[in-house]
């Protein structure tokens, strides 16, 4: 440091003068008081000591002007950085070369270029970009009031290690500044300044290779190569982010496809869907119309053409209230009654539900961990749809005989149970990775089109594709959230998929919600509450009794 060279310079011409002194002494005699020798000796190896630098500074620069002809030229500067510094738009190379660059100029081997990371306000993250001879550091993280960060925005100058020993100003400069600061070994740190205040950067420059101090024209030299490493680093960051804005517009364009190509099949999906509980109506009603009396007289032939009619308008009627409940799912308005729901329960109707199925595909179903699980606040009637949806899923895409296994288990936070999950695990052909997440996006659809099939048990047969969405909306609406995880999709080894749901013991209360008015469409169209429903399965329930008796 400079502080041990001023010492063992004075000391030395401490020695200097003594023996100067002695000499003069033993020659000619002069009188000498010890007291006083000792006491200008000593101010005057210091004041040496202090000057002689300084001094050496000027006669250096002084020396090179007139006898060479050496002077600062900020043009000459700019050009040769130009000339070596090729305008690259990626910053890490352009780092690269400007120190390399700074390096030679400065004639020292040993320096680091960090950058500053942070944009907010207020903060500087230095992360090393670039470096020669330079152990690998931590990045620095450090607030924007920090003294040595505030003096290198309003000095727009070096700070050397010397200066933080010394100054003033560095006496109660924060610890950890201090030890990231003196952890390298450099000799001056220069900041990277744009548009006056911007802290975009950092130079650490080390010693120079002929142990010489850095002299004032170096120090322009650097100011001015900095100015102009601080707008191309602008530019190549503005180029960046607009590599960046390009890319993501690049990804939406990508996906407003996929959204677009998602529609056009989900209309003609639903059109299928809808055209097909349709036509079965229209033809049972047109044989109706057609019906003699004979037929008429007949039992078994009217109840073929009720249940016919019957069967297309349930079809129908769930085609519409998926839809419907996809919609309200999609902006976070489906309805839920809360109440005590025992999962079990719920796992066993839907197995129930899906019984013929199992038995058409042959698969086996594996049940456990449920009667552990404990009530939970949700909608029956909702939940009951989400694993109704979940285990079709399972049967639909996993070969004939198969295995399906439904388990429970419960989540725990600081010893309470909070949340509930079922895990419903296939043997099935897996689940492509870049598919897994937007199998639950409305609108999207895994394979081509053409497979659809309103059957819902035939293999690989995709309904309207809204089975899993309506899923995603149930379990946000309960306060959780459903995933799958599938290391790949393989007809031939059938790797499987595991669907996970999770459903907090106690739904969350929601934020009071902006109330709109409703589509006219939707307006105008009759829906049947629960109680209604309740009253009208009461009301057929009745009459089939009564037909019994």
């Amino acid at each position: 440091s400079r502080i041990a060279q001023t010492l063992i310079t004075a000391f030395i011409l401490g020695i200097i003068l003594f023996g100067a002194l002695n000499l003069a002494y033993l020659m000619h005699g002069w009188p000498i008081n010890p007291n006083s020798i000792l006491f200008w000796l000593a101010s005057m190896a210091l004041t040496l000591g202090i000057i002689l630098p300084w001094l050496a500074r000027w006669i250096d620069k002084t020396l090179s002007k007139v006898l060479f002809g050496v002077t600062f030229d900020e043009t000459s500067a700019i050009k040769t950085y130009s000339q070596n510094v090729s305008a690259d738009w990626d910053q890490a190379k352009l780092s690269k070369q400007a120190l390399d660059f700074i390096l030679q100029e400065m004639g020292t081997d040993r320096g680091a270029f960090f950058i500053n990371q942070d944009d907010r306000p207020g903060h500087v993250t230095f992360q090393m970009i670039a470096s020669v001879n330079m152990p690998t550091l931590e990045t620095g993280y450090f607030s924007g009031s920090d003294l040595w960060i505030d003096y290198l925005r309003q000095q727009h100058t070096a700070v050397t290690q010397y200066d933080l020993d010394v100054l003033p100003a560095f006496k109660n400069l924060q610890e950890n500044a201090r030890n990231w600061l003196t952890s390298m070994p450099v000799e001056l740190f220069f900041p990277i300044i744009l548009r006056q205040r911007d802290l975009v950067g950092l130079l650490a420059l080390g010693s120079k290779s002929n142990h010489r101090p850095y002299w004032p024209q170096d120090l322009n030299r650097l100011q001015i190569l900095a100015s102009q490493i601080a707008v191309d680093m602008d530019k190549a960051k503005l180029f960046g982010q607009l590599g960046e804005v390009n890319r993501k517009l690049g990804e939406l364009s990508g996906q407003f496809e996929t959204f677009d190509q998602g529609k056009t099949d989900f209309l003609s999906i639903a059109s299928h869907e809808l055209r097909t509980p349709l036509t079965q109506i229209h033809g049972y009603a047109s044989m109706l119309l057609e019906t003699t009396e004979a037929e008429l007289q007949d039992p078994a032939y009217m109840a073929l053409v009720f249940k016919g009619i019957a069967k297309g308008s349930t079809r129908l009627k769930e085609v519409v209230d998926l839809i419907f409940d996809v919609s309200k799912a999609d902006i976070g308005e489906l309805d839920i009654a809360k109440g005590p729901v025992n999962l079990a329960e719920i796992v066993n109707e839907a197995t129930a539900n899906q019984k013929d199925a199992l038995e058409q595909r042959g698969h086996q179903l594996v049940i456990s961990g449920l009667d552990q699980l404990p009530l939970i606040e949700g909608d029956m009637s909702r939940l009951l749809q989400a694993v109704n949806h979940l285990l079709n899923n399972a049967i639909k895409y996993t070969p004939d005989g198969g295995i399906i296994t439904i388990t429970g288990r419960k989540i725990t936070k600081d010893g309470t149970i909070t949340q509930v999950e079922l895990i419903i695990t296939d043997t099935g052909i897996g689940i492509d990775p870049k598919d897994q997440k937007r199998i639950f996006e409305k609108f999207y659809r895994v394979g081509n089109v053409s497979h659809h099939s309103t059957d819902s048990v035939k293999f690989k047969g995709a309904g309207p594709g809204l089975g899993l969405p309506l899923v995603a909306g149930i379990a946000r609406a309960h306060g959780g959230r459903v995933w799958v995880e599938s290391p790949e999709y393989n007809e031939e080894t059938c790797p499987g998929s595991q669907f996970h749901l999770i459903l907090s013991v106690q739904i969350p209360d929601e934020e009071p919600k902006p109330t709109s008015a409703a589509p006219s469409s939707m307006a105008e169209t009759r829906h049947w509450g629960r109680e209604e429903q309740r009253l009208i399965q009461k009301k057929i329930a009745q009459q089939k009794r009564a037909q019994k008796k």
